[in-house]
């Protein structure tokens, strides 16, 4: 990674933590026992949801309707930030679980299999990314989410220019750059469950 991409994503993922924390704990009802719900919110640079999808619910579509209604009446205390200090669009994913913040409990994003995982008896290794992606969906920037990640993201942004993300929209309807996090499981070959 270049010197000057560093700095850009470094400030820019910052507050997408922070945004998802405060969404998740947003005061929404979903309904009553059993099963979760976890929703992909587009938070615009004002704080404000502009967009919500369904990315996997044990509910009904109007139910889901409903929560996501909830969701974007919310506002995220802190948007998250580019390397000049501007706010950018952000992805983030929350999981609602009987109307309260749920942990996210969904598959990798990406899964390498390799022949073994460096520094680590463990078969497997789970690596956070951060990424930009540009307005037409396309990855123009990774890094690890975290300092001690740094040797596998290499690799891993990588093999995660081949994803075709989901070019998003604002409220307004134009094509946008979002920043967003990707899950990746580096699993010893034979060893994937």
């Amino acid at each position: 990674m270049t010197a000057i991409l560093a700095p850009v994503l470094a400030a820019a993922i910052m507050a997408a933590p922070q945004l998802r924390d405060r969404l998740a704990n947003a005061d929404v009802s979903v309904p009553t026992g059993d099963g979760s719900a976890t929703y992909e919110l587009l938070i615009a640079p004002d704080g404000w949801v502009d967009d919500c999808t369904v990315v996997r619910s044990d509910y009904g579509a109007l139910q889901d309707d409903r929560v996501c209604v909830q969701l974007m009446r919310e506002k995220a205390r802190e948007p998250a930030r580019g390397a000049n200090g501007k706010p950018v669009h952000a992805a983030v994913k929350v999981t609602r679980n009987r109307g309260e913040a749920a942990e996210t409990d969904l598959p990798a994003d990406l899964v390498l299999e390799v022949a073994a995982v460096p520094g680590s008896a463990a078969n497997r290794r789970s690596v956070a990314l951060n990424v930009m992606i540009d307005d037409t969906g396309r990855m123009s920037a990774c890094e690890a989410a975290h300092a001690d990640e740094e040797a596998f993201a290499s690799a891993a942004c990588g093999e995660a220019k081949a994803i075709a993300f989901r070019p998003r929209k604002d409220r307004d309807g134009r094509a946008v750059p979002y920043l967003t996090s990707l899950m990746v499981d580096f699993v010893v070959s034979g060893s994937a469950g």
